[in-house]
């Protein structure tokens, strides 16, 4: 039997603790101190810290002559140290790489400011009689599907020099209008709830303008 199986098992027995009472101490099974104090195997190096503090005896004479053993746990100490130090290092730096490139996605990548957040703009340019509906335009399309999940779902018309008040309609591709014949003032914006993502839509406005633009976000 090695010295820490001898010193464990007679330190519990001078302390009057059966093998269970120490199991419960430690979190572990009966069955895992006996393997100890028989010594079929060792504690780790953080179990024997919990030991020593236990039966309350110094980690000197619990693994006194056990130089296999404490050659592995200073090893363990020395690797650990080092695990530590890596992730101080470690840590932060991936932090601030996750932080700064996710940023940097956001801000510069199309893909990725289209999916979180969207936003379209309608154009109408041309000479139209100010009672006649007129198609909106969207990215040369005479219709707009709002793919994805984070619309808003709000149109605000204006955003350029003299823009004036326009009204706006939306149909399906039933020509059911979705959306009534609405006065928007300029600048002002709309709630579109009644539309729904992933499905086409004709937008058309009448104006005295001759060019239309409305934002959809």
């Amino acid at each position: 039997m090695n010295t820490v199986a001898t010193n464990i098992k007679s330190k519990r027995k001078e302390r009057e603790m059966t093998q269970q009472e120490l199991a419960d101490a430690l979190n572990v099974s009966r069955t895992t101190v006996s393997n100890w104090e028989t010594g079929r195997n060792y504690p780790d190096l953080e179990t024997v810290i919990a030991i020593s503090d236990v039966l309350e005896i110094s980690l000197d004479i619990l693994l006194k002559e056990e130089k296999p053993m404490v050659k592995e746990f200073i090893s363990e100490i020395r690797v650990s140290s080092k695990r530590k130090l890596a992730l101080k290092i470690l840590i932060p730096l991936l932090v601030f790489t996750l932080l700064y490139t996710g940023y940097m996605v956001v801000m510069n990548v199309g893909v990725v400011k289209d999916v979180f957040f969207p936003h379209e703009t309608g154009i109408s340019n041309g000479e139209y009689a100010v009672d006649e509906w007129r198609p909106l335009f969207f990215r040369g399309e005479d219709h707009l599907i709002m793919n994805g999940f984070f619309w808003d779902m709000k149109l605000t018309s204006g955003g350029y020099i003299n823009a004036g008040d326009i009204w706006i309609r939306v149909k399906d591709t039933s020509g059911n209008l979705v959306v009534e014949e609405t006065l928007i003032p300029r600048n002002s914006t709309i709630e579109l709830n009644a539309l729904e993502t992933e499905k086409k839509y004709f937008f058309e406005v009448k104006s005295y303008d001759d060019y239309v633009a409305v934002s959809i976000n």
